[in-house]
């Protein structure tokens, strides 16, 4: 069953690329049957970061070679762990 964060990032991508959040799987390339390109890409990422309150730094982001929603989802939620983390302690 996916958690919530799996569920928040893909009503985020629904919302930019107007897709029903329910047809977004994690296997789902983000280029390809996404549609997204580095601008709508950096849309997705600016509302997580938001949606969140978290930081995904640039250089992270490119450096991630993100390729579907699954890794975009993993990313977020590593930042979200890291960023709870350093918070605690």
């Amino acid at each position: 069953m996916p958690n919530s964060t799996h569920l928040r990032v893909k009503k985020i991508l629904g919302q930019v690329r107007n897709i029903p959040a329910e047809e977004i799987t994690d296997e789902q390339v983000l280029t390809d049957e996404i549609g997204l390109d580095s601008l709508s890409l950096l849309e997705v990422v600016v509302r997580l970061e938001a949606e969140f309150r978290t930081v995904i730094p640039d250089s992270e982001l490119f450096r991630a070679r993100l390729r579907t929603v699954g890794d975009l989802t993993d990313l977020t939620a590593r930042h979200i762990e890291r960023e709870r983390m350093e918070s605690a302690g």
